[in-house]
């Protein structure tokens, strides 16, 4: 009668155990796209950051590194300096040769000559500036309300005559002078929102926007606003423009665009300027922006040598963590294991006992 007692409740765990999996099975498989993995808080970003740290900078990495962004032309003074800077901080030593090497390729690139010569060709041309203090000869422009509002009136010109329009810079300028609008659809920060457009606008103009993200952006452009509002623009609607720009926007694109640029803001403001352009030329997807921000936030002064020594996918890993719905599924699939485990124990020891059972009873009565 015990036996059949502990069976029943045996298989009753079973049962209970299979029907919270398989509830658990359908949660996790009915969450929205990308929640199965969701961002650490800062805490745990910045301690799995600086465990990702600890594993990839290792003396050889970072001369290898180092000497590999020395061979490029130009070369990348953001890369460069956050490395030097993070292995000094972090006490490494670094071979002398590489050390001489740096401090040459320094004079020859940003000697008071050289910096001064690298200027003109950058106001000159956006395309000839590196990621680096030359970059600062555009930011003054670039980065203003008065670089949107030139933007926005150009263009807005140029499809009222029926020329070609840059509406991937029309839907940065937009962002900038529109912040207020956006974040209206797409919550954040207008602060965020307008450092990130401004941001995204000087890395386009340098080259430093990746392919599918210009690829993101120009689909959302083509559909943001409504060209009808936008082409009647003018500077004397420079007072009015939150106003106008709030009847322009479309929602949909608004809010993805607004969430994007809200994010490359945010590793600005974490950064600075010059450093997040180098961070931005790696961002491929929205995730990828969301994700280097929070690590930009959590570890500042380290993410961009962490970028170049672990690359971008183990850095963005490292700021993720499993949702809660995905752990409750691996800890009732856990119980659900452990429960049949010990059915099958019991039946197997019910079946060893009856088979031997003739046995023992003749050994018994010999």
């Amino acid at each position: 009668m015990r036996r059949q007692a502990a069976r029943l409740i045996l298989a009753l765990l079973f049962v209970a155990s299979l029907a919270a999996s398989g509830a658990a099975v359908h949660r996790v498989l009915t969450l929205p796209a990308g929640t199965a993995l969701v961002e650490r808080g800062l805490d745990g970003a910045g301690a799995q950051l600086d465990r990702l740290w600890a594993r990839s900078a290792t003396p050889e990495a970072l001369t290898a590194r180092l000497q590999a962004r020395l061979a490029e032309a130009p070369r990348n003074w953001v890369a460069i300096d956050a490395m030097m800077t993070a292995a000094r901080d972090e006490g490494i030593a670094l071979p002398s040769e590489i050390r001489a090497a740096v401090a040459q390729a320094d004079r020859a690139d940003r000697g008071r000559w050289a910096s001064a010569r690298t200027c003109v060709r950058c106001a000159a041309d956006a395309a000839a500036c590196p990621l680096s203090q030359a970059m600062l000869c555009r930011l003054a422009v670039d980065l203003t309300v008065a670089g949107d509002l030139r933007d926005l009136v150009r263009e807005a010109g140029n499809y009222a005559r029926g020329e070609e329009v840059d509406q991937i810079d029309l839907a940065l300028s937009t962002a900038g002078l529109g912040a207020a609008a956006l974040v209206v659809v797409s919550g954040g920060s207008s602060a965020a929102v307008k450092l990130g457009a401004g941001l995204a606008k000087t890395a386009k103009q340098v080259g430093a926007l990746s392919a599918p993200l210009l690829a993101m952006v120009r689909a959302d452009a083509a559909r943001l606003v409504d060209w009808r509002v936008i082409g009647a623009l003018s500077y004397r609607d420079a007072d009015r423009l939150v106003e106008v720009l709030k009847g322009a926007l479309r929602a949909a694109p608004a809010r993805r665009l607004g969430a994007l640029t809200g994010d490359l803001g945010a590793i600005r403001a974490s950064v600075g300027t010059v450093a997040a352009l180098h961070l931005v030329s790696s961002v491929e997807t929205a995730a990828d922006a969301r994700r280097l921000a929070r690590a930009a936030e959590a570890r500042p002064h380290r993410v961009v040598a962490t970028l170049e020594l672990a690359g971008k996918s183990r850095l963005t890993r490292a700021v993720l963590r499993w949702s809660d719905e995905v752990r409750d599924l691996v800890l009732l699939a856990a119980g659900l294991a452990v429960s049949a485990a010990l059915s099958a124990l019991g039946l197997g020891l019910g079946w060893l006992r009856r088979l031997l059972r003739p046995y023992l009873r003749r050994a018994a009565r010999g």
